[in-house]
C-alpha cells in the first residue's frame, strides 16, 4: 500500500475551500467528491442560503475525524506519518485511494500544517481587499441570534444545520458556543483575527481571495491547481460551478 498523497486546500474558514476542493475532486487523479451532477444545480442545492437555511456546503465523502482542521483544536495534529497511514487506512474510501494513487483532498483553516503533513497544498488568503467581503460571510455562515443570545453555529451542538461541523469535535476543551451581552459585529471581528483570518494561508501554490471573488480571474486560478496535480479538471464542470458560486456570494 501506497502513502497517501495528501491534497490541502488551506484557507480562513468562510473563505471558499470547499468550492474550490470540488473543482480538484474533477480530475482524473483525485478522489472524487461529487460525481456526475449537473454543476448549476449542485451549487444552487448546497451554496446558496435557502428559506433562511444554512448552505449545506456538500464536502468530501470520508471521515478525517482524527485530527481536526480548525482553531482552537490541536486533535491529531502531532501525529507520526506511520499514525497517520494507520487511521487513514481506516476508511474504506481513502484506502482504496491510497492504493490507487489518488489524491486526497481535504480543507484546513489553520494558517500551521499538521506536523505529519507532506503532501501538496493550495492556499486562499483574505487580502486587504476582500477582508470585509469574509468578515460578512463569516457572519452568515456562522452566528445566529437567539432569545437575545448570539449562537456559533460552529460548535453548537443542539442546532442540526450545523452538525458537519461539530461530529468531529466532541471534546472536553469545546470553546464557548453561546454568548450573552455580546454585540454581534464585534464578536464576528473578535473572532475574524482570533482565527487569524488576516493572516496568509501559505500553500505549494496560492491565490488570494478576491481573485476567488473576481470571474476574470478564474481561468488563471484553474490554470494554477492544475500545475499543482499536473492533472487537468473538468472545467466543463469547474467553470459554470465557480461562476455561480461567486454570483451567488460576491455582493455582500
Amino acid at each position: 500500500m501506497l502513502d497517501p498523497k495528501w491534497l490541502m486546500v488551506k484557507y480562513p474558514a468562510g473563505a471558499g475551500g470547499i468550492i474550490i476542493l470540488h473543482c480538484f475532486s474533477t480530475a482524473q487523479n483525485v478522489v472524487d467528491w461529487h460525481g456526475k451532477t449537473d454543476p448549476i444545480e449542485f451549487i444552487n442545492k448546497n451554496f446558496q442560503l435557502q428559506s433562511g437555511m444554512l448552505p449545506i456546503e456538500l464536502e468530501k465523502p470520508y471521515s478525517l475525524s482524527w485530527f481536526t482542521r480548525q482553531l482552537p483544536f490541536t486533535r491529531g495534529l502531532n501525529l507520526s506519518k506511520e499514525e497517520v497511514n494507520i487511521e487513514a487506512a481506516k476508511e474504506k474510501i481513502v484506502n482504496e485511494a491510497m492504493c490507487n494513487g489518488l489524491h486526497i483532498p481535504f480543507w484546513y483553516t489553520r494558517t500551521v500544517n499538521p506536523s505529519w503533513f507532506d503532501g501538496l497544498s493550495f492556499g486562499i488568503s483574505a487580502d486587504d481587499s476582500s477582508k470585509n467581503w469574509l468578515i460578512k460571510r463569516r457572519k452568515m455562515l456562522f452566528y445566529k441570534i437567539e432569545n437575545e443570545n448570539i449562537i456559533d453555529l460552529r460548535f453548537h451542538h443542539s442546532d442540526p444545520s450545523r452538525k458537519k461541523f461539530y461530529l468531529n469535535f466532541d471534546f472536553k476543551d469545546d470553546p464557548i458556543s453561546i454568548y450573552k451581552d455580546k454585540i454581534l459585529d464585534e464578536l464576528v471581528k473578535e473572532d475574524f483575527y482570533k482565527d487569524k483570518c488576516d493572516q496568509p494561508h501559505i500553500g505549494d501554490i496560492n491565490i488570494n481571495l478576491s481573485d476567488l471573488l473576481d470571474q476574470k480571474k478564474h481561468k488563471l486560478i484553474f490554470e494554477h491547481m492544475e500545475k499543482l496535480i499536473d492533472a487537468p479538471l473538468d472545467r466543463h464542470w469547474c467553470e459554470p460551478a465557480l461562476k455561480r458560486w461567486t454570483k451567488i456570494w460576491r455582493d455582500l
